[in-house]
Parts: C-alpha cells; structure tokens; sequence
C-alpha cells in the first residue's frame, strides 16, 4: 500500500462497544481471518496513535446505530510501524501472521 489511509473499504462488524471513559471501540472484519480496529482502552490508547472513537464525533453516532455482523462501508489510517508495515495487535508471531489484527483509526463509518 503506498498510503496508511484507506476509503470506502467494506467489512462486517466484529466488535462494538466502548472503553471505560465511554469513548468507542470498533473493529471490522474484512475475511474470516482478517481485523482492523481501535484499541479497547485509554492506556494502550495513549501509547500510540489515539484510535478511540471520540463519544462527540460523528464517527461515534453513526458507529453507534450500527450491530455485530453489520456490513459496513468505512475509511480512515492504519497506524504505521517502525518493525513492519502497520502496526499488528496480536500477542503471539502465530496470531500476527494466522489472524492479524491491525491497529486503525476511523475517519468514517456507516452501514448498510
């Protein structure tokens, strides 16, 4: 990819909730074996690049109307990595090349 930042991709909603200072979290599935999300809470949040979904945005509203299993048409960045491409949540070097999870930062969100 030349650039972090992405528009219009389609994925299905994976997780929805919100961290405990009432920000959201989101992730979506692209394929069975494939994520893109925020981070669930304000100190891995406040590491890196600032992913949750601010409760004030309209990223926020629109992420809120919407339910696990949605199809959904979104854009925003991947957050880049010094060690690879995009920075990749997975605990172990199995789950990072099996089902990566990378770290993303909605721009934008709605269902369909």
């Amino acid at each position: 990819m030349a650039t972090p930042t992405v528009t219009g991709w389609i994925g299905a909603v994976d997780e929805l909730s919100s961290s405990n200072d009432g920000h959201g979290v989101l992730k979506i599935r692209l394929t069975s074996h494939l994520t893109v999300g925020t981070t669930n809470n304000a100190l891995s949040d406040s590491i890196g690049m600032s992913t949750l979904i601010d409760p004030n945005s309209l990223v926020f509203q629109n992420a809120s109307k919407l339910h696990k299993g949605q199809i959904v048409r979104f854009s925003g960045s991947f957050e880049q990595s010094r060690d690879d491409c995009f920075n990749e949540e997975s605990l172990t070097q199995e789950g990072s090349m099996d089902d990566p999870d990378f770290l993303f930062q909605f721009s934008e969100v709605e269902g369909f």
